[in-house]
């Protein structure tokens, strides 16, 4: 039998967030919550380096999605009830996003295959009647004569002030 974990992930954990938090209500500055994941970061890297700190982030990742699937989707009959209760779920939460990939065969020159993939979260804050976006996209060339080519990364961070 394993041994009982000291912080063994569950959703209970979450609470009710105006029990929780009554003087922060339902929103925290994005400042507080990148200070604690950048530190977690950090600490991470010093222990354990920098390939082991991007598996545990993308493993915390994982969870997090396996819970917010389990605790807020749940299972549904076919993927158009699946897309509407997400749409409802991240509505409720005031979250969108979106991921995007593209290809492309021989468009400059014989041979050649380029690729983009592109991913944007949206978080609104209604109180402020503001939203931040964050997007990042890739794109890829090889081409077909072996030419060596760099990826180009793009990112992009911004705030929607509504008036």
């Amino acid at each position: 039998m394993e041994p009982a974990r000291k912080y063994q992930f569950s959703w209970d954990l979450l609470e009710d967030i105006e029990l929780g938090r009554p003087n922060l209500g339902q929103s925290t500055r994005l400042e507080v919550y990148r200070l604690m994941q950048f530190s977690f970061r950090d600490i991470l890297e010093q222990r354990y380096g920098a390939d082991e700190a991007d598996r545990i982030f993308y493993d915390s990742g994982f969870l997090a999605g396996t819970q917010f699937y389990d605790n807020l989707i749940g299972p549904q009959g076919d993927i158009n009830e699946f897309v509407k209760k997400l749409q409802t779920v991240l509505k409720e939460l005031g979250v969108a996003f979106g991921i995007d990939l593209s290809r492309s065969e021989n468009s400059s020159a014989p041979g050649d295959k380029g690729t983009s993939v592109g991913a944007a979260v949206v978080q609104e804050f209604k109180q402020l009647a503001t939203e931040l976006y964050l997007k990042y996209r890739i794109y890829s060339l090889k081409m077909g004569d072996a030419t060596p080519v760099y990826d180009i990364n793009v990112g992009t961070l911004g705030v929607r002030v509504k008036f």
